[in-house]
This record gives C-alpha cells, structure tokens and sequence, in this order.
C-alpha cells in the first residue's frame, strides 16, 4: 500500500563535491601528508520558506496564529471608543508598563469599527489580543484573548504584567 503525505521542504543541502575546491586550489593535508581537494557542500535555510511553513501550519480560516516564539508582537493592544480620555489613558498605562517590561505591543488606536479591528487582529495573528473598552473597564479590567482560543477573559493590570515576566 502507499501511502502520501504532504511536505514542505525549508531547507535544503547540496553536495557540491571538489569542483569547486579544485578551481579554487582548496586542499588540505591528509593525515599521510597528501595534498587533497576539500568537499564542498551549500547548506540553506530560506526565511521566506520558514515564513511560508509557519503560516502553512498555524492559521485558521481568519488568518495566521504566530506561535510566540516567533511572533513579530506579542500583544495586539486595541483599543475601543477612544474618544473616552479614559480608555486611552488606560491603554497608554498598559502599553508603556508592558513595552518596559520587554513585551512586544503593536497597539491598534485606529477610528475603526470595533468588528473591523477584532477581524483584522485575527488576520494578523498576534499571539495575545488585549481589549481596553468601557465595557471592560466597568468590569474592572481588560479583556484578554489568545488569538489561538475561542474565549477572552477579563484580567486585571496586574494579570497583564504577569504577560511581560513570562
């Protein structure tokens, strides 16, 4: 029976041989004192290969998920009805504390709808979305959400700096 699999080849390897060395009179000295030609060889690994693997195997039907280790940002701060002096004073105290922690923030402060932000947060696919609203702010917090997860969940300003000492 065969059976198929799919694969994605990132890197590749070329033995080159002594053609190369020959040209190049590349020799080295044997352990019998023989003058012979070193083997080449060219090994690479493509960045754009590693980009196109990475979203090959982490995304859904909205978009990329960056596994953290790799992630351009590690919170996608959004901020919703910014027009509130309060909301994008919160979000100002998050992002710095954050950003002085070593946490990588791409804050969305755009005069968009909040569906259009969610839909384009997901598309992104930072690893951690973290809502700063009137809605979360009545409820004491912020609204945490993995891009990988279903549900969000509300965490204090303390919780979000516990993202940052990971």
């Amino acid at each position: 029976m065969v059976e198929y699999k799919g694969a994605i080849e990132v890197g590749n390897i070329f033995p080159l041989g002594t053609m190369y060395s020959e040209k190049m009179k590349a020799f080295y000295t044997s352990k019998e004192g023989a003058q012979k030609p070193i083997w080449f060889g060219s090994y690479g690994i493509g960045p754009t290969r590693v980009m196109g693997t990475l979203v090959e195997q982490y995304h859904d039907e909205r978009g990329i998920i960056w596994p953290e280790a790799v992630a351009p940002y590690q919170i996608h701060l959004v901020t919703i009805d910014d027009a509130h002096s309060t909301i994008t004073q919160e979000a100002q105290r998050v992002y710095q504390a954050l950003t002085e922690a070593g946490v990588e923030v791409l804050w969305d402060d755009r005069d968009i709808s909040p569906g259009q932000k969610f839909a384009e947060a997901d598309l992104l696919g930072i690893p951690n979305r973290v809502v700063v609203s009137a809605k979360a702010l009545e409820k004491g917090g912020f609204e945490l959400k993995s891009r990988a997860g279903v549900e969000g969940r509300m965490v204090s300003f303390d919780e979000l700096l516990q993202l940052g000492r990971k």
